[in-house]
């Protein structure tokens, strides 16, 4: 996998696959600069099941691909939604 992408990148890509926005953050929940370096890039080209609950993405999709790092997921208010949200929910709200 390669490596060098930025957070910025990154939080973009997830997005564009996923279909919701998604906010990086280091384990104790500091938010990380945008410029941030090095990080591998997103390993999924297809959105993940919209059965799937936030919390479900979390830990099946974005701790394996990036462990020691946390993501919320964010509502199109740009608020971070609870993690039994559905992944259906949470891509409505940006339609």
């Amino acid at each position: 996998m390669a490596t060098g992408g930025t957070l910025s990148h990154l939080e973009r890509r997830i997005a564009k696959v996923e279909g919701f926005d998604v906010a990086l953050r280091y384990p104790a929940g500091r938010n990380m600069r945008g410029d941030k370096r090095g990080l591998p890039p997103y390993p999924y080209a297809s959105a993940a099941p919209a059965r799937f609950t936030v919390a479900h993405w979390c830990e099946t999709r974005f701790h394996r691909a990036y462990p020691g790092y946390s993501a919320d997921v964010l509502g199109a208010d740009g608020r971070p939604v609870h993690g039994r949200t559905l992944l259906s929910t949470v891509r409505a709200t940006y339609r």
